[in-house]
């Protein structure tokens, strides 16, 4: 008894044959493209997912801070008044901060509240000078009634460079507790980034997480495209690669 092929099968080999190695590649690399597209996608979700929030505690009442009190989850992103007084002694240049695309330092003075202990407060950027060795000077006013600004969370710490350190005049990361200590006193587990324009306020602007939404976007995109055209690519060597076995010119 004659056996003949599945002419559908037949018809399919010789229109589309991919290599081994062509399937593999798909197999490996579609999914990895495909995943990496999602989480671009995710980071933009969740940098628009933190706009909103923080629009919407900015929008709220203004909160008045007498002491340490207040967690960070109950101020975070609200705008907050502080009455006090600036601790200058304490005043440190946080190093490798950007404005813009210019490099400079950040300027953090503690204030002494009324009500006992002390809150960061970041009073905007100042740029590097010619020379790294000469300081920038951040003069304090000689009055001020009370501070407002944005409660945040510190800085998180990244990679510290050789012989970075976080004594003296510059710092390369803030150290609550280390501030705590030399500074002999409590200090708050979030800071204050003062409102632009203050007279006791330098080059300031305060975050806007979805500014890069776009950025994220536009990679995720670009990941699925790699996936789409990796898939288009695999069709096409794949029928070539039939019709080359069947003698049919490409």
């Amino acid at each position: 008894m004659s056996t003949t092929a599945n002419p559908i099968r037949r018809g399919l080999s010789q229109e589309f044959r991919p290599s081994l190695l062509s399937c593999l590649l798909v197999v490996a690399l579609v999914p990895v493209f495909v995943s990496l597209g999602n989480w671009q996608m995710g980071k933009a979700q969740s940098r628009i997912a933190r706009q909103q929030q923080l629009d919407a505690r900015v929008a709220g009442p203004l909160l008045e801070v007498r002491d340490l009190s207040p967690a960070l989850a109950d101020v975070e992103y609200r705008t907050v008044r502080l009455r006090g007084e600036y601790a200058s002694q304490g005043q440190f240049l946080l190093d490798n901060q950007y404005f813009g695309d210019q490099a400079g330092y950040a300027v953090i003075t503690p204030l002494a509240l009324a009500g006992g202990g002390l809150i960061l407060v970041n009073r905007g950027w100042l740029p590097f000078g010619s020379d790294r060795s000469q300081l920038p000077t951040a003069p304090l006013p000689s009055r001020i009634e009370a501070v407002e600004g944005l409660a945040v969370a510190p800085p998180r710490t990244g990679f510290a460079l050789a012989g970075a350190s976080n004594a003296g005049a510059v710092h390369a990361s803030i150290d609550l507790a280390a501030t705590a200590r030399q500074l002999g006193g409590a200090v708050a587990p979030w800071m204050v980034l003062l409102k632009p324009g203050r007279d006791d306020a330098f080059a300031m602007a305060w975050p806007k997480p979805a500014e890069r939404v776009q950025t994220n976007i536009g990679y995720a995109w670009q990941w699925y495209g790699f996936a789409t055209a990796s898939v288009a690519i695999f069709a096409v060597l794949g029928r070539r690669r039939a019709r080359a076995s069947a003698g049919v010119p490409a």
